[in-house]
């Protein structure tokens, strides 16, 4: 009976010869004789003292709380599994966040220079885009008679070039007549491609659509320095130089953009990742396996080390 509950607790123990032990604090006779409860395990740890921890602690049979193992490595991949002594997929995770997370800000820091670097080159009207030069150049199609555009257009022309401030310097944001140019950009017409409407208005001035419609499509061809606004309409279908660079240095700053939020999510699956593995971690710690050093008497009043290996099924 004894030796069944024995292997119900531990799969075996294994004891080292030592040439020289500790002996017991006393031998077990008289009044410091405490009773047996029947099982070697138990037995052997009477007489030895709790405040003196065994020399092997290092082994020690540790609860670990699954739910303390998951949040320590949603925080910080790696301190979970580390918690649990799961060493080497502690390394791994907390490398890995390492990786993602400086991969995330050299991307994101790339991507905010070329957004600045593209914007500073629109924000130039002589090397760039101005919103006066797209203006006048659809004031003049639309009040000309070969523009191909409707009285409403031609009216609508006449309010903007009225309200339009003779200031080409002024920052377009602080510009008065950014509605107006709006109404007429509604009422414009392609003479190319069928004739249809703009499909845009100018976006509110350094916002982002901004700076991504003025090189994206091609009705907005006109504000750029090297496009002739002596072309008829039918000419905006053609792509500048100017415009074909903007563009390509939008597109890598965008690129970039991807480039860091993918990685940003990455960081994310990997706390997940890891807290959940922490978790199983702990649990295997807890429940399944268990190795310690201890101290056993030897019954001639020392105590020999112990290895003790636990499988619970």
């Amino acid at each position: 009976m004894d030796f069944l509950k024995l292997l119900s607790f531990s799969v075996f123990i294994f004891y080292f010869s030592a040439s020289s032990g500790q002996p017991l604090s006393e031998p077990r006779t008289g009044e410091n004789l405490q009773p047996l409860y029947g099982n070697l395990l138990l037995d052997s740890q009477l007489g030895i003292s709790d405040s003196q921890p065994s020399a092997w602690a290092f082994f020690s049979d540790e609860k670990k709380s699954p739910l303390k193992a998951a949040f320590f490595s949603a925080v910080i991949p790696g301190t979970g599994e580390w918690y649990a002594e799961a060493y080497k997929s502690a390394i791994g995770f907390f490398t890995a966040e390492i990786v993602l997370v400086g991969s995330y800000l050299y991307f994101d820091k790339d991507a905010a220079n070329k957004e600045k670097a593209y914007q500073k080159v629109a924000n130039d009207p002589a090397k760039g885009w101005s919103v006066r030069k797209y203006a006048d150049y659809l004031i003049y199609w639309a009040e000309d008679s070969g523009g191909g555009q409707d009285q409403k257009a031609k009216d609508l022309a006449v309010a903007l070039k009225n309200k339009i401030n003779g200031d080409p310097n002024m920052t377009p944001g602080n510009r008065e007549w950014w509605t107006e140019l709006n109404s007429l950009e509604r009422e414009m017409t392609f003479t190319f491609g069928g004739g249809a409407k703009f499909s845009h208005v100018l976006p509110g001035y350094d916002s982002q659509q901004y700076y991504e419609l003025i090189g994206k499509y091609e009705q907005f061809m006109p504000g750029w320095y090297d496009y002739d606004n002596s072309l008829p309409m039918s000419h905006m279908q053609f792509l500048t130089p100017a415009f074909r660079s903007y563009r390509d240095s939008r597109t890598r700053a965008n690129e970039m953009h991807n480039l860091a939020s993918t990685f940003a999510v990455l960081t994310l699956v990997n706390h997940t990742v890891s807290a959940v593995n922490a978790a199983m971690q702990a649990r295997l710690h807890t429940d399944q396996v268990k190795l310690s050093l201890n101290s056993l008497p030897t019954g001639t009043g020392y105590s020999v080390p112990a290895l003790q290996f636990t499988l619970k099924i």
